[in-house]
């Protein structure tokens, strides 16, 4: 069954000015937001980012297409409509604006000082329990300027949250914060659109935090891009899955940090196939989807490779250091590049990928058979040895070969 959507836009197009000055900010956009999803919206200055967040949180009236926000449409709706329905959005700002003179708590109160059945003391418990979840229990009698930046953010998020909204708004969240800060503060966000239930939308241009997100959309020019949501999401979890698993190579004299990258990589896969779970419960091409589990697929089948030639070589004999070695190079090497083809998409990486994959092609075969005809190969135990081994780097590089071959076709 199809969820509903939270947010539904539908041909949504926006101006500034008229006649010779008139300029198009957002033109034609179609898309939906769900409950429990974080969204990244990225795009060059300019593109209607900050203009489609104010569209959704009533901020601006609604001048050709749909906008339909928890079921109201905002549309030709009237002021006191657009009232109730800011009443229900969280937002989030780049500048946190906390009132200097106020403490945290009085920071966050102050969301409920138009309400008529909002109470002093009750505000004053919900607000510091919204500052617990954010972990700032402790400043809740601090002054603004005796907070570091991620603290006046999380305060702003506590805000943000005390009309328990179904809806966070988040423009450029990080902008203002070091890479720590900025990590914490998404986090943060993800975890309460999990917890919560809300929808966030959050426009960034901080490349560091895409990995937070369920959907990644991209504004340019007041239009959306059109690559499938499944897809980008696979493309970027398969990137960084790649670069976990390079690790590999340097962590074979270390079964703990072997242990620990399969852990990371389990958590990081499953992460994924959920998220391209819920696309095709929402709609998403069924072809698509499918693809993107055949990746999931043969990024397990690689891990499982790469798990068992650490094993190998955790007990490898003596004689069969330099074959070792050579292999583990060329395994490093090849996982950073399918790393970088992931992260710069194009048909010419790609097919470059599925040469150097091809288990047929003069880059498997020089490193496979020089060696196993080597000096090494000579005594029957490191010749079973690098036969055994050089069998699961074959199978290694077929699932990269696999996972090269599905994207092109996505793609």
């Amino acid at each position: 069954m199809m969820d509903a959507p939270l947010i539904s836009i539908s041909s949504l197009s926006h101006a500034f000015g008229d006649g010779s000055t008139k300029k198009t900010v957002l033109d034609g956009i179609t898309v939906n937001f769900y409950a429990g999803e974080i969204v990244i919206i990225m795009g060059p200055s300019g593109a209607g980012k900050t203009t489609l967040l104010s569209l959704v949180g009533a901020l601006r009236t609604v001048q050709t297409g749909s906008l339909n926000v928890g079921g109201s449409e905002l549309h030709n709706a009237s002021p006191c409509q657009l009232r109730a329905v800011r009443r229900r959005v969280g937002f989030i700002f780049q500048d946190q604006n906390l009132v200097p003179s106020l403490t945290a708590c009085e920071n966050v109160q102050l969301a409920l000082a138009t309400d008529s059945d909002a109470t002093s003391k009750g505000s004053r418990r919900k607000a510091v329990e919204l500052l617990t979840m954010v972990g700032l229990r402790q400043c809740a009698g601090k002054l603004p300027r005796e907070l570091s930046g991620g603290q006046k953010q999380r305060v702003a998020i506590a805000r943000a949250l005390i009309r328990s909204p179904k809806i966070i708004l988040a423009d450029e969240p990080t902008a203002a914060l070091d890479g720590h800060s900025g990590r914490v503060i998404v986090e943060l966000l993800q975890h309460l659109a999990r917890q919560i239930g809300c929808a966030v939308l959050l426009v960034t241009h901080d490349n560091r935090i895409l990995d937070v997100a369920d959907r990644l959309l991209i504004l340019e020019d007041g239009r959306l891009d059109k690559t499938s949501w499944s897809v980008n999401r696979a493309t970027h979890e398969t990137c960084v899955l790649m670069k976990l698993l390079a690790g590999y190579p340097a962590a074979i004299t270390s079964p703990e940090q072997i242990r620990t990258i399969n852990e990371q990589f389990d958590a990081r896969l499953q992460g994924m196939v959920g998220a391209v779970a819920t696309m095709a419960r929402r709609g998403e091409s069924s072809d698509r989807t499918t693809g993107c589990l055949i990746i999931a697929e043969n990024l397990r089948g690689l891990r499982n490779c790469l798990h068992q030639i650490s094993h190998f070589i955790l007990r490898r004999p003596p004689a069969a250091v330099s074959y070792t070695e050579v292999l583990c190079k060329s395994l490093n090497f090849l996982l950073l590049m399918a790393a970088q083809t992931f992260e710069m998409l194009t048909p010419a990486n790609l097919q470059l990928l599925l040469q150097f994959t091809d288990e047929n092609g003069p880059c498997i075969s020089s490193i496979r058979y020089d060696y196993i005809n080597s000096r090494e190969a000579s005594s029957p135990e490191s010749g079973s040895f690098i036969c055994d081994l050089s069998g699961i780097f074959s199978r290694t590089t077929c699932f990269l070969h696999k996972i090269a071959k599905e994207f092109k076709s996505l793609c």
